[in-house]
């Protein structure tokens, strides 16, 4: 009977020294909460910055790239009217039933290829950065890219044209069959720059949906 009331005279003071400490533990506690809240929030506003500030610099080098192959469009284009002008010019004498300069035939004159980069966009692809920009920015870069991959599929028919139907005799120089070989040899390769130059059109009209400043929408999302 001693030793229950001695035990139970010990317990007495311990739950009162709980009672007391439980604010002081409590709010131990929710300081420990609220540092681990802070620090995540904290680790979670360096991760978004450190986001936004990789998305503003691919942005820059997508369209420092875009402008980039712009320009070298431009150059192509000229090229592209030159070279229609010439085989027309071409084709008309051989219509005549006159013969070709020696050079006046060559393809690659004054031709020029346009070559285009697409580093910055497929990195940002890559590193999944495409998905801090803003959408509609997003779908006219991606459908720019697309032009210019189709630019390039007429450029290499261009560039590497099919050789045409071989027409009896045409070894003879001078004879009516070799005008005849060079005739369609020329019409065929006039095609194929009417059509790259329709591509080249088409594909200005992307570059300026992307770049011209009255068409560009907001480079990113915004972030709350």
């Amino acid at each position: 009977m001693e030793e229950r009331e001695a035990s139970s005279s010990t317990v007495r003071p311990l739950r009162s020294r709980l009672r007391e400490k439980t604010p002081e533990i409590l709010i131990e506690a929710a300081s420990v909460v609220l540092a681990l809240l802070l620090a995540f929030g904290a680790n979670a506003w360096h991760q978004h910055d450190q986001e936004a500030k990789l998305a503003a610099r691919a942005h820059q080098a997508i369209v420092a790239e875009l402008r980039s192959n712009r320009a070298q469009l431009d150059q192509t284009r000229v090229s592209v009217d030159a070279a229609i002008s010439n085989l027309g010019a071409a084709i008309a004498r051989l219509e005549a039933g006159q013969l070709l300069t020696q050079g006046s035939a060559t393809v690659g004159i004054p031709f020029s290829p346009l070559l285009p980069s697409s580093a910055a966009w497929q990195t940002a692809q890559t590193t999944g950065t495409v998905g801090d920009f803003d959408y509609a920015w997003t779908l006219k870069v991606a459908k720019t890219y697309e032009m210019q991959a189709l630019f390039l599929t007429a450029q290499q028919r261009v560039i590497y044209p099919p050789t045409p139907t071989a027409v009896p005799g045409m070894e003879q120089a001078g004879s009516a069959a070799q005008r005849m070989f060079e005739m369609l040899q020329m019409k065929h390769e006039l095609l194929n720059m009417r059509v790259l130059s329709s591509f080249g059109n088409a594909l200005e009209q992307t570059y300026g949906g992307v770049l011209d400043p009255a068409a560009a929408p907001a480079p990113r999302k915004s972030h709350g």
